[in-house]
């Protein structure tokens, strides 16, 4: 049907590709297409107000989760809604009810699981990592954060484990996790390692990322193999970025054949630079 541009920007990210189709969120329905008019149908009504938290793509399935219909005054959270679609309208249904004291998401889909941030229902709501995968067993904190990241999980997968960046201990680190919380630790268990770190890449079978460092931690981008002893530092670099979020002056690590191209900030000018691998 013809509808006018959105005005929402928020919409315009909600789009997931599963197979040659692609889920999209418009004019309050959630959509399939295949590209053309004939293709595209129309698998869920949304309640007004009720935009998904995210999209995303899990074990061959769209998961997404949807705000309650209002936020009286509660001590123990709120109901968000779980749901699942596997392209078909009779596909797409409720999957679990689970309680939240603020949004979940938004997700990073890795090794099999979601990742995301919520504060838990019960006073007093810490802000966790959760994890899913798109079972309400399967949906459970993998430990508690001091700040969010603010956007996605940054996340990528080595030898079959997940590596992340967390600020769980006051600065931004590196850690792994199996999918357990048992199994979920910092890659340096003692607090001496790269901090305050942005950027993680995977490139030519190892971990690259941005450290901002501190007075007692050198700025540079680092290599890491997985392991504590298996992280070294590559290249010394004055990043000059005084906040690890959102922002735009973030060296953005760029893989490109077998260089790996970042940005650093000298001055007032932005400046390119690249290692060779």
């Amino acid at each position: 049907d013809a509808l006018p541009i959105c005005p929402e920007a928020r919409f315009l990210s909600l789009f997931r590709r599963l197979g040659d189709r692609t889920f999209y969120v418009w004019n309050n329905k959630l959509r399939i297409t295949d590209g053309t008019p004939g293709g595209t149908t129309v698998l869920l009504d949304l309640p007004i107000g009720g935009v998904p938290v995210d999209l995303a793509v899990l074990g061959g399935k769209l998961l997404f989760v949807l705000p309650p219909s209002s936020f009286p005054p509660s001590h123990n959270g709120w109901i968000w809604t779980f749901w699942s679609s596997d392209g078909m309208p009779a596909g797409t249904q409720q999957a679990f009810p689970f309680r939240f004291s603020g949004s979940p998401g938004p997700f990073t889909v890795v090794n099999g699981l979601a990742l995301f941030e919520a504060q838990q229902a019960d006073p007093p709501t810490p802000l966790d990592l959760w994890r899913t995968d798109g079972t309400e067993a399967g949906t459970f904190p993998l430990l508690t954060l001091r700040t969010s990241s603010s956007r996605n999980v940054p996340a990528v997968v080595l030898g079959g484990r997940t590596y992340f960046l967390a600020d769980v201990r006051g600065f931004r680190e590196l850690w792994v996790t199996d999918g357990t919380a048992a199994g979920t630790a910092p890659v340096f268990p003692d607090p001496n390692g790269p901090r305050n770190l942005l950027g993680l890449t995977l490139f030519q079978g190892a971990l690259y990322f941005a450290a901002l460092g501190d007075p007692g931690h050198p700025q540079g981008i680092w290599r890491s193999d997985g392991t504590a002893a298996g992280t070294t530092l590559v290249k010394a670099v004055n990043l000059n970025i005084t906040s690890v979020f959102g922002n735009d002056l973030a060296p953005q690590l760029t893989p490109v054949g077998g260089q790996l191209f970042f940005r650093d900030r000298k001055s007032t000018r932005l400046n390119s630079s690249h290692i060779t691998i």
